[in-house]
C-alpha cells in the first residue's frame, strides 16, 4: 500500500513510499512545514495553517490521490482573505458563480464532484481545492 507525503517548502513536494518510509518522512519533517499524509483515497494526517496544508491537500486531489467529494461548488483563493467554498444545488447558479468572480484570483468549477473550469494561479488554485476536503 503506497502512502504519499505531501508538504509545502517554497512549492508542494511529495514523497511516496511504503507505509514506514512515509511516515518516517513526515515525522522527520518536524512542524516546520504544512504537510499531509495520504494513502487509499484518505487522509491519515495533516498540519499546518489551513492555506498552506490546502495547497497540499489540493496537490493530492490533483495527483489522484485524493477525491473531490461528489459536490457541485465554486472554490476560490481570495488573495487577502484565503480559500473560500459557496456549494450549490444548481450547477447553472455555480457557473454564475465562478464567472462572477471575475478574472482577480484563482477559482475552480466543479460539477458534480468534477472540475469543469479553472482559472488562475496554480498555488492558490491547489489551496481553493484543498479547502474541499479540509
Amino acid at each position: 500500500m503506497s502512502h504519499t507525503v505531501y508538504w509545502h517548502n517554497q512549492g508542494v513536494r511529495k514523497h511516496e513510499g511504503g507505509e514506514a518510509d512515509a511516515w518516517g518522512k513526515y515525522h522527520a519533517l518536524g512542524g516546520g512545514w504544512a504537510k499531509c499524509i495520504v494513502s487509499d483515497g484518505a487522509i491519515l494526517a495533516q498540519y499546518g495553517s489551513r492555506d498552506w496544508e490546502g495547497r497540499c491537500l489540493g496537490q493530492a486531489i490533483k495527483d489522484g490521490k485524493l477525491g473531490i467529494p461528489s459536490v457541485t461548488s465554486v472554490v476560490w483563493h481570495a488573495f487577502a482573505d484565503g480559500a473560500k467554498r459557496e456549494d450549490s444545488k444548481d450547477p447553472m447558479e455555480a457557473a454564475i458563480k465562478y464567472g462572477a468572480l471575475g478574472k482577480d484570483m484563482a477559482k475552480l468549477l466543479i460539477i458534480d464532484g468534477v472540475i469543469r473550469e479553472e482559472y488562475g494561479h496554480e498555488e492558490p488554485k491547489l489551496a481553493a481545492l484543498g479547502g474541499l476536503v479540509q
